[in-house]
């Protein structure tokens, strides 16, 4: 009947209404995820525990790194492929270890940048497991960078002070044999003039 027809499109069109106003709920709270994620100062990301694929990597890959996510995303072996030749079997160990273990983790190394800059990482992950299994590693990438480099300069101009402070006490020893030295020289002298008088 009529009645009902026009029941069932209320209804329907009440339930098509309330979907409408989910989904819009559901995408301003993605955008706002987004925005969020984003507004870091560190690459958030996430990948397969045993491929280490990247599944997510937010657009601050491209301020500190020079990469977009999406050549990220769809580059095998991306994350491997950059990291520097010298550190990449720890790191790689570091965030296999991590996963096996299912523990979260911290670990610093060097990647390459797009332009080829050295870059100092440091890497706070974590693992998602469910029903036993690791599912997913995420976490972040912090440029530390400046700090590495900050300490380096810190570490090498304490060795400087301590070479000076060696040389500035080998100086001072010198300088009390010398004043000793001239002590007895004067003592002989004045030695050698009573001699001579006698």
């Amino acid at each position: 009947s009529s009645v009902e027809l026009g029941v069932l499109t209320q209804t329907f069109n009440q339930m098509l209404a309330r979907i409408q106003e989910q989904d819009e709920a559901i995408t301003l709270a993605q955008h706002k995820a987004e925005a969020l994620i984003n507004s870091i100062d560190g690459i958030v990301w996430e990948c397969e525990p045993d491929t280490f694929r990247f599944t997510f990597v937010s657009r601050q890959v491209e301020r500190l790194l020079g990469y977009t996510p999406d050549t990220w995303l769809s580059t095998p072996q991306f994350w491997q492929a950059k990291l520097h030749p010298e550190d990449a079997a720890n790191a790689t160990q570091i965030s296999r270890a991590a996963a096996s273990a299912r523990k979260s983790y911290n670990s610093e190394y060097r990647m390459l940048a797009a332009d080829g800059r050295v870059v100092w990482i440091r890497e706070s992950g974590s693992v998602l497991v469910e029903h036993g299994r690791a599912v997913a590693m995420r976490g972040i990438f912090l440029d530390v960078t400046a700090q590495k480099t900050a300490a380096d300069e810190l570490d090498r101009l304490n060795r400087r002070l301590l070479e000076t402070s060696r040389l500035a006490g080998m100086t001072e020893v010198a300088t009390g044999v010398l004043h000793n030295v001239g002590n007895v020289l004067n003592s002989v002298s004045v030695s050698a003039t009573l001699v001579g008088d006698r």
